[in-house]
């Protein structure tokens, strides 16, 4: 089989990895890019997705698919997550991908997300099992606990932009702001928490844009580049002290944080806190951070099936 892509329309990001099978059964990666869109933005409020983001994430989409052929992919695997997920008129932002790129886009539920998630996450882990594998978005976050296999799934609507759009109004966050998104935080994982714990994992993954930023943020990355990231180990302390630095500065001043992508500025506090909480209430000591998750989870179930 020749190389595949598979693209992620996140919330707040669309991304895509191009790789194919070595001769070892191996992947090799031939691209990773990424164009942040903010495809969701107000899709907690409206339960729509407005034109000028539909025309932002088709235009990403035409971009990425381009370099990708470049790199002689042919076979491609669009999978949309929880705006488009969310979204009354998902239909029509699928009609309109398929009609402007011909991309068939597949929309994931909550479960196939954290499972493929969770898939990308522990290919070549060598940590110890079963692991709970934590995968913050821009509109949900995703727990899933096993060993080479899920046996525990979960979606919440938790995200860094949700959060950011339904709490944060002020820049810089006021502390009211900040305390009223922590007991929401709060009170959705409190929901959820007794039936982790029921599995007892032993290690923690966390992946996504959320964790891969804090971790960039604490090793003050110039330029990002996952062999700095696979494997940091984010501490409550780290995610503290990364806090306080971001409620101390606007969204503008966040944008000059090295390790920090600029387009993320605003939302990042509200990806923050979500960490923040969740290890809090799960009593964890640290979070292994991973670049591989969704993309590289679908990666691997096409190559299984073919």
């Amino acid at each position: 089989m020749g190389p595949i892509a598979v693209i992620d329309i996140g919330t707040n990001s669309i991304r895509i990895l191009a790789v194919k099978r070595n001769i070892n059964g191996g992947i090799e990666t031939l691209l990773r890019a990424m164009k942040i869109v903010r495809l969701g933005e107000e899709v907690d409020k409206n339960r729509l997705l407005s034109s000028h983001a539909i025309d932002r994430g088709i235009s990403a989409l035409r971009e990425l698919k381009s370099k990708a052929q470049e790199s002689g992919v042919s076979s491609f695997f669009p999978l949309a997550t929880s705006a488009v997920r969310d979204a009354g008129n998902r239909e029509e932002f699928v009609k309109r991908v398929k009609d402007e790129t011909g991309l068939n886009v597949k929309v994931l539920s909550g479960i196939e997300e954290a499972e493929l998630s969770f898939q990308g996450a522990v290919w070549d882990f060598e940590g110890e099992f079963p692991v709970l594998v934590i995968d913050i978005g821009g509109g949900s976050t995703e727990f899933t606990i096993g060993c080479r296999k899920p046996v525990f799934s979960d979606s919440i609507d938790i995200g860094a932009v949700r959060i950011t759009e339904r709490f944060f109004k002020n820049d810089p966050i006021t502390e009211e702001e900040y305390q009223k998104a922590a007991l929401f935080i709060k009170n959705k994982i409190t929901l959820l928490r007794s039936k982790l714990q029921k599995h007892n994992f032993k290690t923690a993954i966390g992946v996504g844009g959320t964790m891969t930023t804090l971790a960039a943020i604490e090793k003050r990355l110039k330029e990002y580049n996952p062999e700095y990231i696979n494997g940091f180990c984010l501490t409550l302390k780290e995610v503290n002290r990364i806090i306080e630095k971001l409620l101390a500065k606007t969204t503008t001043e966040r944008q000059k944080i090295p390790g920090l992508q600029p387009e993320r500025a605003d939302i990042i506090p509200a990806g923050a806190l979500i960490v923040k909480t969740i290890i809090e209430m799960m009593g964890l000591q640290k979070i292994i951070v991973r670049d591989s998750d969704l993309l590289l989870g679908y990666a691997l179930k096409v190559f299984k099936m073919m």
